[in-house]
């Protein structure tokens, strides 16, 4: 469900043409196709607000405000997970940029541990490689970081290859430690390339230690690649989706979180009755990008309802004889509602007429402008 761009485009020619006014290259038109998008799409939102305080029908089709619904329910997004921001990175070199010099290999006789430069073999992501060797023990690379006891963190690492020994099953153990290396949590699994292991722990010590192991099984042999190892301290921001337009609800395991201004956030926590709890989440909004949730203790499951922004429109060309021939790869065509086809067209001849200087193509394109607003939205 779109308007195609090369339809609206040879409409816009044809009609500008035809009139005598001159020639819209594809650049201009783009620049126009996109202003007009974006004004139509925000005019959506108060459309609404004004069919909302007047009365419907009980119409199949002809409902204006049940229209305007359908319009935007193309760029409705629901249950889209939202990632915690956290704070700075604890790990030094953990996207293995150049070396391996701030780890420490944990039973090296087990098997070997080498960096890798970015290539096929580890998805052009400079990695650690780290190969179990025929004895079947485990190996793995340990870093150390400083914590605050009973704050949360989060560990995140990215899988970016493994390499099939042959026997059994390539298996991983990423394991979060206090100082004299017991264990406060782990996360293991089968490898799998690509594959992004997130968990999260609570430390109980000021210094902490993160190891990553190969934990294969059979004796086989296996290599496990990773391109980046990240822990952070949790926070309470959360990174809002970069499509969104207009913001709708923050769920927090399926419970709507009230929004609340900044200022209030002390007066809120500082009573035992207004304090959030996991069963009642609220936020701020932090700016355009992010929220803030809370109670701190909230791990996860933070979600959002939002309208996202149209696709930026294109019409993509190729240069032949000295000819701009329309690229319907390259192409990307109005997301409005079809029916938007005819508005879109004039919208676009009343910008077009301002650039080219003809007051006859505006003047024009307003009357048909004024035609429609006549009989659709008033």
């Amino acid at each position: 469900m779109a308007v195609n761009i090369d339809t609206v485009y040879q409409r816009v020619l044809a009609i500008a043409n035809k009139e005598q006014r001159g020639y819209i290259t594809p650049q201009e038109f783009n620049l126009l196709a996109n202003q007009v998008q974006m004004s139509m799409f925000e005019e959506y939102f108060y459309d609404i607000d004004e069919m909302g305080k007047r009365h419907g029908n009980d119409t199949e089709y002809s409902d204006r405000l049940d229209n305007l619904n359908e319009k935007i329910s193309i760029f409705s997004m629901q249950d889209v997970v939202l990632a915690n921001s956290g704070g700075a990175e604890l790990i030094t070199n953990g996207e293995f940029d150049s070396n391996i010099d701030d780890w420490t290999v944990v039973d090296p006789a087990n098997g070997t541990v080498a960096w890798e430069q970015a290539g096929a073999a580890n998805n052009y992501d400079s990695s650690i490689s780290i190969t179990q060797s025929a004895n079947g023990g485990g190996i793995s690379i340990l870093q150390s970081f400083t914590t605050v006891i009973g704050k949360r963190y989060v560990v995140e690492a990215l899988m970016s290859g493994v390499v099939d020994g042959g026997a059994g099953e390539p298996g991983y153990q990423i394991t979060a430690r206090n100082n004299d290396l017991s264990t406060v949590t782990f996360e293991t699994g089968a490898a799998l390339a690509g594959h992004i292991i997130r968990f999260e722990f609570t430390a109980e010590d000021t210094t902490s230690r993160i190891s990553v192991g190969n934990t294969s099984t059979a004796n086989s042999g296996h290599v496990l690649k990773f391109g980046r190892v990240s822990v952070k301290k949790k926070s309470t921001e959360y990174t809002l989706p970069s499509d969104l337009y207009r913001f709708g609800t923050l769920l927090v395991s399926d419970k709507e979180a009230e929004q609340v201004l900044p200022n209030e956030l002390r007066y809120i926590n500082a009573a035992p009755l207004t304090k959030p709890t996991t069963s009642r989440p609220i936020y701020t909004r932090k700016n355009l990008n992010a929220v803030n949730v809370y109670p701190e203790t909230i791990t996860g499951g933070v979600t959002c309802n939002y309208v996202r922004k149209p696709s930026t429109a294109e019409w993509d060309y190729v240069v032949i004889n000295e000819k701009a021939l329309y690229n319907a790869t390259g192409a990307t065509n109005f997301e409005l509602h079809p029916s938007e086809e005819t508005y879109i067209v004039i919208r676009i001849l009343e910008l077009a007429g301002v650039i080219l200087n003809k007051q006859g193509l505006v003047q024009i394109a307003a009357n048909e402008e004024m035609q429609i607003a006549a009989t659709q939205k008033k």
